[in-house]
């Protein structure tokens, strides 16, 4: 490969013909990729780039022939980190301030082919090396583990959050910019059920409640811990590490690390967490922090240091901190960092007219008092400057990836458990249907699978993560998944993907129990059991804050009908699936009878299919600060 490469990089200079040996017949398509990327067609010709142009060319052929053959040699070795991304230093000292040329041919110089076409920048200005490298050394990792004999499982690291909004992430530069900025972000993502231990058991295992059995905070021990993903990668080789919470209560599930864990450091708590002073469950031994230790700090600390120790084998690595949920104590140095930000009031906050609203916020629409206000404004302060440690902690493990030498190989991931309300409708925490409880931020990083960053509009869903990451080991799940493994999205739009899911809520306090199923553009809601208000429809295009509930309205009475018949075969299907013995085997009594179900169905015996409703929402949804 690198002697093909330097023989286009010859011809390109104008160096005169030179013919390269011909690559073993293993090598051959890897040799053809690496050309194709560095070389596109179109640029095979040297006749009128500029020599600056063609001197970076020439720098970003050499490096990549470089890296690519000192990183076969480390694969030969069976070495999962590399130090060959050295060889992209050229690129800096010989394309610093070089212009990017082009021709209406479409050729641009200097550059790269494949999926690095864009990551050089527009024509006519600088060359973005940072990006291009990123993508040429990430393109190549992928070129020769497609080549080697056995392919490189990655390691993963997953970042779960409690309680963080979708619309936080503008307060985690870091995030943003090591995540979001060389990843892809979705940004249509949601929790299935909006409360911790239920979506943490759905995030785990890839089954909604339904199946898993955890319906609500406090059934924690309804979980099997074997239907993790941590199982079936700790028998594939993967050194697995949790660090931070885990379910609520987890103190009620013993102390013994669960199936699949090999480091086990794991908050405790009626909430499952706290800030300081923690208690911590360190491989089955129980231990309280020191006061003034900060949870966040101490948990990305072990993080960092089992990934160090773990980086020349696969790895499973989960950083949990319990921020922002409340108290949402923010670590001292950043306490007061925010003071200044102005309250939060979209539409929905407090709303002023609640009377299509069901009676749990028209309860609390009568009942809070102007200091309550007051205290949730404070309250979401605390809870962005607790996520300033959060942030940190991103950077110090993206950090450590990359001096291990292992930043390409990896699969990062950033989620929460689910969304919760800063006054949208009355409401100051989660449970709710309401977009502010149910999405979630969904940063993936893997940069030999998806080498540009880009963002993605599909529904995903929490129970989607464990069959990712499955599929991206080449492992099974020991229950079959309600998700789908989020792989076909890294580099295309795959023929079909879902365009509906079910939700499910326990309630809490006032808030009743319920399903709902939501689309790309409608949200149908049903609560049980309630009296007055039990319905709920929004359309989300028109009506982005779910101001007006047209579950009464006679023009949308064929909408309602069909959702609510859609919302019962999910139910029905999920039941199904419980009733075939995956997944839990506890039964279902949170969501009504068969008899309501069978009642809701026939509502839409006949009607059109779901399709026919999904179109792209015409108004975007506010920022949450």
């Amino acid at each position: 490969m690198r002697a093909e490469l330097e023989c286009r990089r010859g011809r390109l200079l104008g160096e005169g013909a030179c013919a390269a040996p011909a690559p073993p017949a293993c090598g051959r398509d890897a040799a053809a990729a690496a050309v194709e990327l560095i070389f596109p067609s179109a640029t095979a010709s040297a006749s009128g780039w500029s020599s600056a142009a063609l001197r970076c060319q020439s720098a970003i052929a050499h490096a990549a022939g470089r890296f690519a053959s000192q990183r076969f040699r480390e694969r030969e070795r069976g070495e999962r980190r590399t130090r060959a991304a050295r060889a992209f230093a050229r690129i800096d000292l010989s394309c610093a301030g070089v212009t990017v040329e082009g021709r209406l041919s479409g050729a641009r110089l200097p550059g790269a082919g494949g999926a690095c076409a864009a990551a050089a920048g527009r024509v006519r200005t600088s060359l973005a090396t940072e990006p291009l490298r990123r993508c040429l050394r990430a393109s190549l990792e992928r070129i020769v583990d497609d080549t080697a004999p056995e392919p490189l499982r990655p390691s993963i690291v997953l970042i779960l959050t409690d309680d963080q909004r979708w619309d936080t992430l503008g307060f985690m530069p870091a995030t943003l910019r090591r995540l979001g900025g060389e990843g892809l972000t979705f940004t249509n993502a949601f929790a299935t059920t909006p409360v911790c231990s239920p979506s943490r058991a759905s995030i785990f295992s890839g089954l909604v409640a339904h199946r898993h059995g955890v319906h609500a905070n406090g059934q924690e021990p309804a979980f099997d811990p074997r239907t993790s993903v941590a199982v079936p990668l700790a028998a594939a080789g993967y050194a697995n590490g949790f660090f931070g919470k885990y379910l609520n209560d987890a103190e009620k599930l013993g102390l013994a690390p669960p199936p699949g864990w090999d480091e086990w450091h794991v908050l405790l708590g009626p909430a499952g967490g706290s800030f300081f002073g923690s208690s911590l469950d360190e491989n089955g031994a129980l231990r309280t922090l020191p006061q003034d230790a900060y949870s966040t700090d101490v948990l990305a600390q072990r993080a960092v240091s089992f990934i160090r120790e773990h980086a020349d084998e696969p790895f499973f690595a989960v950083f949990a901190p319990f921020a922002p949920h409340a108290p949402a104590d923010p670590a001292p140095r950043h306490a007061g960092s925010l003071a200044g930000l102005p309250p939060y009031r979209p539409p929905s906050w407090h709303e002023p007219d609640v009377s299509d609203k069901p009676l749990w916020v028209q309860l609390l629409a009568r009942v809070l008092k102007p200091e309550a206000a007051v205290m949730r404004d404070t309250l979401r302060l605390r809870e962005l400057e607790s996520l300033a440690a959060v942030d940190e902690a991103v950077g110090a493990i993206t950090d450590v990836l990359e001096r291990a030498g292992i930043a390409d190989s990896t699969l990062v991931v950033f989620t929460s458990d689910h969304g919760i309300h800063w006054g949208e409708h009355w409401s100051r925490t989660k449970f709710s249907f309401y977009e502010e409880s149910i999405r979630v931020p969904y940063l993936i990083r893997h940069p030999m699978r998806a080498p540009t960053p880009g963002k993605r509009s599909e529904l995903v869903l929490n129970v989607d993560l464990a069959p990712t990451l499955a599929a991206a080991a080449g492992v099974a799940l020991a229950a079959k998944p309600d998700g789908e493994s989020l792989l076909p999205l890294f580099v295309a739009s795959p023929p079909s993907w879902r365009k509906d899911f079910l939700l499910e809520t326990p309630g809490e306090l006032i808030g009743p129990p319920g399903r709902a199923v939501r689309t790309r553009r409608w949200k149908y809601v049903r609560l049980y059991p309630q009296a007055g208000i039990d319905e709920e429809l929004y359309d989300l295009a028109a009506d982005p804050f779910e101001l007006e509930n047209l579950a009464r309205s006679p023009s949308h009475e064929m909408t309602r009908s069909r959702l609510a018949a859609r919302l019962a075969k999910l139910v029905r299907d999920a039941s199904a699936r419980t009733s075939a013995g995956s997944g839990s085997a506890s039964a279902d009594v949170l969501l009504g009878d068969d008899a309501e179900a069978d009642a809701a169905a026939q509502l839409g015996d006949g009607r059109r299919d779901l399709v026919d409703l999904e179109v792209e929402p015409r108004a975007a949804r506010k920022p949450g600060a």
